[in-house]
């Protein structure tokens, strides 16, 4: 390429005992830039030279430089948002797997119930719900309830009902624990906010 704009062959050794090739180009990229819009007076070699001698700077190749800094930038942030948002949706998986355990456990001890202790049970755990809300929603949806499954857990296991753990039910699954994907979220967000 030097050679086509009329470098001899003695000078191109030179600059590429001294300089990059990843610099000669730039230089050389500089010199067609200004030839083709009419700023180079006398001879291009002559301010190729002085380009290289003098370190010239292409702010073409500067611009260009910092647009694709920014793109590789972008492309990160935006791979890392996805693997966020992949851990969250893993991490809510989990969290629904390990609640449809744990309701499957709660329904199992509770149809072993006869009918009245059901009943009962059913109103004794009502009882204890802080809001009319709470309650409707589990007249409702029964012990499958959303709102009150952090009762629910409780009623039962002071009841000496035994409920899988986050990690059993992730295990069991064959997929991560709660406790890990949580870890791994925030260590996500952290690196997204720096």
């Amino acid at each position: 390429a030097l050679i086509d704009v009329g470098v001899s062959k003695a000078l191109a050794r030179l600059w590429a005992l001294e300089h990059d090739e990843a610099y000669i180009f730039d230089k050389l990229d500089l010199a067609n830039q200004q030839e083709a819009s009419g700023r180079i007076k006398a001879s291009k070699v002559g301010f190729l030279k002085a380009a290289i001698d003098e370190d010239y700077h292409n702010e073409n190749a500067a611009k260009r430089q910092r647009l694709e800094t920014a793109e590789a930038a972008k492309q990160k942030r935006a791979m890392l948002e996805a693997r966020l948002e992949s851990l969250r949706t893993a991490l809510r998986e989990a969290e629904n797997a390990h609640r449809r355990e744990c309701v499957k456990t709660i329904e199992d001890a509770y149809q072993a119930l006869t009918e009245a202790q059901r009943e009962a049970v059913s109103a004794e755990f009502q009882l204890g719900l802080s809001s009319k809300i709470f309650a409707d929603n589990f007249r409702r949806n029964g012990w499958s309830d959303r709102l009150s499954f952090a009762e629910s857990v409780k009623f039962w296991m002071a009841r000496g009902v035994t409920l899988p753990s986050p990690a059993e039910v992730a295990q069991k699954n064959g997929s991560q624990e709660p406790d890990a994907l949580k870890a791994q979220i925030a260590e996500f967000e952290k690196t997204l906010k720096a």
